[in-house]
């Protein structure tokens, strides 16, 4: 795991120089402020370029820009988890962008496991969420 620091002008070490790195863009759909700020400053902090939905009404704005991992939880007012993951499924323009849901419901979360969904049971660890996304991104 590398951190891009202010004085590498985003470049990894080893990097050859004129060669930068874009970092991967993670977009959450996540109604609890608390979530949201964990989820925020952990993957930022580990090079990651966060967006954020608090309601799930602003998820087709901010797929317009590449995006590299979308983070859903189940309960946001305006984004149902399982039929927002079925539309990400069915779109032809988010089909292939990978997804990791979240959820306190474990009923919920065996039934999105078994559709072939990568899934976090809340409360989620710092350390979980960050190894989880990037054995996701690779």
């Amino acid at each position: 795991m590398f951190f891009i620091l202010p004085w590498m002008n985003n470049r990894l070490p080893n990097t050859p120089k004129g060669q930068t790195m874009s970092p991967k863009r993670i977009v959450i759909v996540e109604d609890d402020p608390n979530f949201q700020k964990i989820y925020r400053l952990s993957l930022e902090n580990a090079g990651f370029e966060v967006a954020i939905d608090e309601l799930g009404d602003a998820l087709p704005n901010l797929l317009r820009e590449q995006t590299d991992l979308i983070i859903l939880d189940v309960h946001v007012p305006l984004a149902w988890g399982p039929d927002t993951v079925q539309w990400l499924k069915e779109n032809p323009e988010t089909a292939s962008i990978p997804r990791l849901v979240t959820t306190a419901d474990i009923i919920t979360a065996k039934q999105l496991e078994q559709d072939g969904e990568t899934v976090l049971t809340k409360p989620i660890s710092v350390a979980r969420l960050v190894s989880t996304v990037q054995q996701i991104l690779g």
